[in-house]
């Protein structure tokens, strides 16, 4: 399954395991299982638009081309709690797409001000924040701002997950 899963995306593979947390390699289709973090609030943001998987992984390309990224080795200690994940975790993508794309843009800008945890979702377009998680020491959670929503932007909050519920294949 796992093998079939690595052909329909590198995402698959960690879908159809039964990990809650995992690091992957190649296609997806090399995983290591971490203990998964606690669970926490997570907010999900969705532009009134999508963002096509094709043309996102062309933007990176082209952007590739023009620079290297240094982006640091990363080991599972950087993925042991949740303050350590949110300093160390990346989104090769928002680079390409927050310059065309401003509710993301607005969205992640808000995170990397105030220091909160926020990420684009694979190529995007869904912005999640995660709450109580911070990037760096803030001053005061009194001084944020209120939340703006770009205009049609839908939010809905959820759970991460500590467990994964097996798959029962029936007849």
């Amino acid at each position: 399954l796992i093998n079939l899963a690595g052909v329909l995306g590198s995402d698959v593979p960690f879908l159809v395991s039964d990990y809650a947390m995992a690091m992957a390699w190649g296609r997806g289709d090399r995983l290591l299982r971490l203990d998964p973090l606690p669970s926490r609030d997570v907010q999900l943001f969705f532009p009134p638009y999508g963002i096509d998987t094709g043309e996102a992984y062309a933007l990176l390309d082209e952007s590739r081309a023009e620079a290297t990224r240094r982006n640091p080795e990363l080991t599972t200690e950087m993925f042991a709690d949740w303050a350590s994940t949110a300093r160390n975790s990346v989104n090769d993508f928002e680079p390409v797409i927050r310059p065309r794309w401003p509710e993301i843009d607005t969205l992640l800008t808000r995170g990397a001000q105030f220091g909160l945890f926020y990420r684009m979702s694979g190529s995007g377009s869904t912005v999640f924040k995660v709450t109580g998680v911070t990037t760096r020491a803030i001053e005061s959670k009194a001084s944020l701002p209120a939340l703006v929503v770009p205009p049609g932007t839908r939010s809905i909050i959820t759970r991460t997950s500590t467990s994964v519920v097996p798959i029962e294949l029936l007849d």
